[in-house]
């Protein structure tokens, strides 16, 4: 194992203890419910539904979001494994600050894959949307998104899963897989134009269909997350439909071409 540098896991954790009970405690003056549906949103599997709207718009930025996630992934695992960090309630005693949902329990605390995830994806979206223009219009959204991660990030450290570290960790790592998700998208662009009613298309649309369906079925299963998940799979939806579009479009083409095959 390696330590984290230039600490070694005990000290990593004890150094920023009192500060992680201090910030733990003051944000959840807020209400847990905003922190257990905001913190919902570094997980891959709502971002990207909710992502998947940019295909209507720029599809170049969501390809870049997607490229992005190898990276993400790859230095999620690996750090996590190598640091092997205790989380805040394996180090600390539980009752001295608020946890939301599952007491996590592990040595896998840095960085915060949530944290690293939000900004891969937001990092990637922004960088790419500065290719096609520059006005105040974009400044704004650089803004706004800058804020949304920094709020789904921060919401580690609410719901008492991560140390504040992890968190700034996982921001730097993931702005890094999101610079690199960027480049190779643009670089590579022949792998995500996808033709419509070209097979990758439709094997795209069912994927993104089923992530969005599984999203209204978690939704159930937890209520408090309800629009979350449901915004989240409504927006998987919409795009899955404009995906599927083609794919109907080159069914209907083949079903007239053996009609009128059938007729010669």
């Amino acid at each position: 194992m390696l330590p984290v540098w230039p600490f070694d896991q005990l000290d990593y954790c004890a150094i920023q203890g009192d500060a992680f009970i201090a910030l733990n405690r003051w944000l959840n003056n807020w209400p847990a419910l905003l922190w257990s549906n905001l913190t919902q949103l570094g997980d891959g599997a709502v971002l990207a539904p909710l992502l998947s709207v940019l295909i209507l718009w720029r599809p170049q930025a969501w390809a870049a979001a997607l490229a992005a996630a190898p990276l993400d992934a790859l230095l999620s695992v690996s750090f996590k494994h190598l640091e092997a960090v205790p989380r805040p309630a394996d180090y600390l005693d539980p009752h001295q600050f608020v946890v939301i949902g599952h007491t996590l329990k592990a040595h896998n605390s840095f960085p915060s894959g949530h944290s690293l995830t939000v900004f891969a994806c937001t990092i990637a979206v922004l960088v790419t949307l500065y290719m096609y223009e520059r006005s105040w219009r974009l400044v704004a959204l650089t803004l706004v998104a800058f804020v949304f991660a920094c709020a789904v990030a921060i919401s580690r450290v609410a719901v008492g899963a991560h140390w504040p570290l992890d968190v700034l960790g996982g921001a730097l790592l993931g702005s890094m897989a999101g610079v690199v998700g960027a480049a190779l998208a643009a670089r590579y662009p022949r792998w995500w134009r996808l033709q419509p009613g070209s097979i990758p298309r439709c094997v795209v649309s069912v994927i993104l269909l089923l992530m969005s369906l599984s999203l209204f079925y978690r939704a159930f299963d937890k209520p408090e997350l309800a629009i979350t998940f449901g915004l989240s799979g409504l927006c998987g939806l919409v795009a899955t439909q404009r995906l599927l579009r083609g794919c109907r479009t080159r069914w209907l083409r083949g079903q007239v071409h053996l009609n009128l095959s059938g007729v010669q």
